[in-house]
């Protein structure tokens, strides 16, 4: 019992202050939807967070596993980094912190991996997690009403994205009240949050999980009864969030229906900017990519992609671009491992919560919600037996 305790103390240190950056950027976020960019959070507590991981992997590191790079994760953000602080001694980054910003998902899926080997019990990761959760579902309230207070509750608020990064690790609970409590505070806070590509990538996400869940896995009739439920579910929801008088969903449909008036809030034009500035690099920029998060200190917009297909082509070239489709072609040749997992589902939705969110939003470039992802895959790769 000593021994297992004397074993949690220093990933549960780990943990908190992996906590504690979540929950500060969640706050910068949030109060950058309503004021533009403000100070970030402390470069000291990122240098902490990878220093102590750097010393709890050098001793542990017989529980290290980086003979292969079976999803691809390692050879992308290897190749980010190397390229981007490459590119910084010529375009210094715009904050010391980006040295351990860009591999802060790495380390959290290298920590990961470390713990559960050390301690074979996924409960003991998973559960912290639920703990943090809690932690930022009651900071993003508390934002989320400060929000409501300086401008109005109908601002878009990128705060949620934090959240639903971690859908996937909430859908892998055993106790199902928990989940789907967790589920339907989530799935709210989406919603509340205004942002459409938000509500399309919860959407992706939990129908993805319910098909491999309750149809793919299952089948037959039962399989053909889930699938007619879920229709059923999806166009009550529908139906009701239309005829609903509520403020929350009439904005929300609102912004949905002048999708075609609005272009996405301007991302038509963007991604046209981007592309542009894409086909017009010179060869060497467009091969290996012009540096980390770069689209927006070159584009005549002064905005970032708003797409990580594109972003990724732009900053780290047609090579980091390769890299990162060869990620979810990984992710997606590893849930097959898996089919008999209860981790199946939820990876398959991480999945595509992962594809949407990088087409209408931004994954690689916010490590913080990137790490959410890494940390989860290490988890389900961990459960695997075959691993």
């Amino acid at each position: 019992m000593y021994k297992k305790i004397k074993n949690l103390i220093l990933p549960y240190i780990i943990l908190s202050v992996f906590c504690i950056y979540q929950r500060l950027s969640l706050i910068s976020m949030s109060i950058n939807s309503i004021a533009g960019d403000t100070e970030a959070v402390p470069a000291s507590i990122i240098i902490g967070f990878i220093a102590l991981i750097t010393i709890y992997i050098l001793f542990n590191k017989k529980y290290l596993n980086v003979r292969t790079d079976s999803l691809g994760l390692t050879s992308f953000i290897s190749y980010t980094y190397v390229i981007s602080v490459f590119i910084a001694l010529f375009v210094p980054f715009n904050t010391k912190s980006y040295y351990f910003y860009i591999i802060y998902p790495l380390a959290c899926f290298y920590f990961t991996q470390v713990f559960l080997s050390k301690i074979n019990d996924t409960r003991y990761i998973l559960y912290p997690c639920m703990i943090i959760l809690g932690i930022l579902i009651y900071q993003y309230i508390v934002s989320y009403q400060e929000t409501a207070l300086l401008v109005n509750y109908t601002t878009s608020n990128n705060s949620s994205y934090f959240l639903l990064y971690f859908m996937p690790i909430v859908l892998c609970l055993g106790n199902k009240y928990l989940k789907w409590i967790l589920v339907g505070i989530i799935s709210f806070a989406v919603f509340a949050s205004f942002k459409r590509g938000c509500v399309v990538a919860l959407v992706a996400t939990f129908v993805t999980y319910y098909y491999f869940q309750y149809i793919k896995v299952k089948g037959g009739t039962r399989g053909f009864i889930s699938l007619l439920l879920l229709l059923a579910l999806f166009l009550f929801t529908g139906y009701s969030i239309l005829n609903s008088s509520n403020d929350i969903f009439s904005h929300l449909v609102s912004r949905f229906a002048n999708i075609g008036e609005d272009g996405g809030s301007g991302r038509t034009d963007v991604y046209k900017v981007t592309w542009d500035m894409i086909i017009s690099s010179d060869l060497p920029s467009l091969l290996f990519g012009h540096g980390w998060n770069m689209v927006i200190r070159d584009s005549p917009m002064s905005l970032s992609a708003h797409n990580d297909y594109l972003e990724c082509l732009y900053d780290f070239g047609i090579i980091g671009f390769v890299l990162f489709m060869k990620l979810i072609y990984g992710l997606i040749k590893y849930a097959h491992t898996i089919r008999n997992n209860r981790f199946y589902a939820p990876f398959a939705a991480s999945i595509a919560l992962l594809i949407t969110t990088s087409a209408f939003a931004h994954v690689v470039i916010y490590t913080t919600y990137f790490s959410i992802l890494t940390m989860f895959w290490s988890i389900a790769i961990h459960s695997n037996k075959k691993y």
